[in-house]
């Protein structure tokens, strides 16, 4: 749960800082060459990362699943054993 939560408020805050970036720009009264710039690298990178991020839950979440059918099976490979002696 708390790894969960760590991804979530590490995602969060990544996203929370390329915006804030882009205020940054703004606020510096950045011209607007720079500020189309920023956004167009900021939102590449950020697509970038959530996509790898995406993959890498789907990943996760496969092991887990195989690793749960490994358990699984060895379990009822060990009832079936105890159950014919």
């Amino acid at each position: 749960m708390w790894s969960y939560l760590h991804l979530a408020i590490g995602r969060a805050g990544i996203t929370l800082g390329i915006i804030n970036g882009g205020l940054g720009l703004h606020i510096a009264r950045a011209s607007d060459y720079h500020k189309r710039a920023y956004a167009i690298v900021a939102a590449i990178i950020w697509t970038l990362w959530m996509a790898v991020a995406v993959w890498s839950e789907i990943r996760r979440a496969k092991r887990n699943r195989q690793a749960m059918h490994a358990a699984v099976a060895k379990a009822h490979a060990g009832h079936e054993r105890t159950s014919q002696e």
